[in-house]
């Protein structure tokens, strides 16, 4: 049985790689739907989070890192009012970082995460261009690729089994009905990582919203002032305003590649609506999901056109 109440709020749910992918590329509109709507968010990762350091202690004792990344992330999603979960497989088993892989236990992990929680709208990566110029993780590619090709199935109960409870249906009737589960609106986040973007919905940052934007990704602190400097050979930024300052720079490379004149300014976020799970939106819910498009719903509405043909 479901409790129908715990559904009564429009859900937010981030499908992630890795622990700190979520508040990059998609924490000013969790704070913009966090301000003006009463809802029910969740960031989902899938990875361990055990390649993301370099120091000698996190080899020996990889669980420590995990531990770590964990916290980071929750912390961060607490931010927004989200909680946070890390995906298993049906043994319990973690999925290793930097090798993640499109199965059906990665499947069927995403299916299980989706139907518990029973998101309205889904945000994930995209699924990269394989001619993409830019570097590609392999775990950025690969986690698009699990969404859709998971999102089909998710009405489907009888799809992966192994994720139910030892004994769920021991004591169910055989002519009862398993749980009915709305295909989701899903839509790609821009990923620093893809070069090539061809964004439905644009989204500016008030100041408010940037800074809770900064707030959580700050979280993250062994990636922001450890990892990532490290592994990138650059300063790590000394203070919030230069983590802040960072996530700025940030905005200006992508909005280069945005249909947006470059003296309007702004701190931009970008999204690309899909069909996976043969759910194409309608305009008012991507009105309701992604308040103020600078772009004024033009190139969503011709997306939502183009996916109903």
């Amino acid at each position: 049985m479901v409790d129908a109440e715990q559904f009564d709020k429009p859900g937010i749910m981030f499908i992630a790689a890795h622990q700190d992918d979520a508040e990059g590329v998609a924490g000013g509109l969790f704070a913009k739907l966090n301000e003006n709507a009463d809802i029910r968010g969740r960031v989902a990762c899938f990875t361990d989070g055990r390649v993301g350091h370099y120091r000698v202690k996190y080899l020996k004792h990889p669980d420590r890192l995990t531990a770590v990344r964990d916290n980071e992330a929750a912390k961060a999603a607490a931010v927004y009012g989200f909680d946070y979960q890390r995906l298993v497989d049906d043994a319990g088993e973690p999925f290793k970082d930097a090798r993640l892989e499109v199965n059906w236990k990665t499947r069927g992990a995403a299916w299980k995460a989706i139907r518990d929680f029973q998101p309205d709208l889904i945000i994930t990566l995209p699924v990269n261009d394989p001619v993409d110029p830019y570097g590609m993780h392999n775990d950025h590619t690969n986690v698009g690729e699990i969404v859709r090709r998971t999102a089909y199935l998710i009405p489907a109960p009888l799809t992966f089994p192994e994720y139910y409870p030892a004994g769920f249906a021991d004591n169910l009737n055989e002519d009862d009905q398993l749980v009915y589960v709305k295909p989701p609106i899903i839509v790609t986040a821009h990923d620093p990582y893809s070069g090539k973007i061809q964004p439905d919905i644009v989204i500016s940052l008030t100041e408010d919203e940037l800074d809770k934007k900064v707030e959580a990704w700050e979280a993250h602190i062994s990636q922001w002032r450890e990892w990532l400097p490290w592994v990138a050979r650059y300063d790590p930024p000394a203070d919030t305003g230069s983590l802040k300052q960072s996530l700025i720079d940030r905005s200006n490379r992508l909005a280069k590649s945005l249909p947006v004149k470059s003296e309007r300014g702004g701190i931009y976020e970008s999204f690309t609506i899909t069909k996976w799970a043969l759910r194409v939106p309608e305009i008012g819910e991507i009105k309701k999901y992604f308040p103020g498009d600078i772009l004024d719903y033009e190139f969503a509405e011709k997306k939502i056109a183009e996916l109903s043909q």
